[in-house]
């Protein structure tokens, strides 16, 4: 009898360990909110709006240490230019220009205080520049390498969820953008090995 319940006590204490002992975590994340480029521009030909929507998906591995390493995913509007009617020889006609980009970012990332998480990244943007005018419209792709930077502050909403608030700045090379972006985001523990 005294030997059973050494057993069993042992192996209950064995169990609850083992919960304790995880070491490494994936965590998916998600969010969205408004962007804004903050980059300088000359006189341009007409309406520039430099507000709009960007959101992101971030997939993070977290080990034993500080240091965390993932790849971040998402979209971001940069700015919209749209010109003044112009009169043509068919009538009049307007013009505009979108310029948004999907990011693909490798990231590290480390807790600052206990609900704060810092983010360094690099990799390339896919930026995409939409024309549309005078009955026509045009789409050309290019690659750019850049940057991001972000601090988060994330709670607890359940066992292995958190959400939180975010700020970032990305930064495009190829024609020298800058995008602060403000996102609500929650954070999902998927897995715990």
């Amino acid at each position: 009898m005294c030997a059973a319940f050494v057993l069993l006590s042992g192996a209950s204490s064995l169990s609850a360990q083992e919960e304790r002992d995880t070491t490494y975590s994936l965590i998916l994340s998600g969010g969205g909110g408004v962007t804004r480029n903050i980059s300088v521009f000359g006189e341009t030909p007409g309406n520039l709006d430099q507000m709009g929507f960007s959101g992101t998906i971030r997939l993070m591995w977290k080990p034993e240490y500080l240091v965390r390493a993932g790849l971040e995913t998402g979209y971001t509007h940069i700015y919209t230019i749209t010109t003044p009617p112009i009169a043509t020889s068919t009538g009049t006609s307007e013009a505009s220009g979108r310029l948004s980009a999907i990011p693909i970012q490798l990231l590290l990332s480390m807790p600052l205080w206990e609900d704060f998480e810092l983010y360094g990244g690099a990799g390339i943007y896919i930026v995409n520049s939409h024309l549309e005018g005078f009955g026509t419209s045009l789409d050309q792709t290019v690659v750019s390498m850049g940057n991001t930077f972000a601090l988060s502050y994330s709670r607890p909403v359940a066992e292995d969820m958190r959400l939180g608030t975010e700020v970032k700045w990305q930064y495009m090379d190829k024609f020298q953008d800058n995008n602060i972006n403000v996102h609500f985001v929650l954070y999902y523990t998927f897995l715990k090995y």
